[in-house]
């Protein structure tokens, strides 16, 4: 009796144990898929946005080459600033700092901006001889404008993504639907014939 039973609740762990793995290697292939398309966004993104830079900035082939390794290191160095930044005042209150606090968060915005300048003196300089002073002066509007064309483009993509989730959970949803009812055709009518 008792190796009935031992046998019995091996079995049982063991089913379990095996539908478990089973949807973990799903939940795996799902994250990795989303990953994945992750990516694919973000490299699509770039691309686009290096487009939008060419095509505003008129940028030939030798020039974009030189113009990204440049603009990418400012963009890395002003991004790591403000993210320090962001960091150390993201819990933060405003309104309910103390006079030291305010003073310190004022003199750390202070610094976040002449940090911005510095870095836009040191790269404009470093662009000057690649693109030309007139179009380096042009960089901050073409900046705003892309940065405009690229979360409109980002949210068709969300948009898009969402459009194709909700398709995907209908059909899933009209599936079970169809296995569960049983349809009724009406009877066929011939074609009506007229009286003469």
């Amino acid at each position: 009796m008792k190796l009935i039973q031992y046998t019995t609740l091996c079995l049982f762990a063991f089913s379990f144990f095996i539908g478990t793995s089973a949807q973990n290697v799903k939940n795996a292939n799902s994250s990795e898929k989303k990953d994945s398309l992750r990516i694919a966004k973000v490299k699509g993104l770039r691309k686009f946005r290096e487009g939008l830079f060419v095509e505003k900035l008129h940028l030939s082939d030798a020039e974009k080459t030189n113009f990204f390794l440049i603009y990418d290191g400012y963009q890395l160095k002003l991004r790591e600033a403000k993210v320090l930044f962001r960091a150390t005042w993201k819990d933060k209150e405003m309104s309910s700092l103390s006079d030291a606090d305010a003073e310190k968060y004022f003199n750390d915005a202070i610094f976040l901006r002449k940090t911005e300048v510095q870095l836009m003196e040191t790269y404009t300089n470093k662009l000057k001889p690649v693109i030309g002073m007139n179009r380096a002066l042009q960089l901050p509007k073409i900046e705003r404008e892309i940065k405009k064309e690229m979360i409109a483009k980002a949210r068709g993509i969300r948009k898009t993504n969402n459009a194709e989730n909700n398709i995907d959970t209908a059909k899933k949803k009209e599936g079970k639907k169809k296995r569960g009812e049983t349809k009724i055709i009406p009877p066929t009518v011939g074609p009506i014939k007229e009286n003469p």
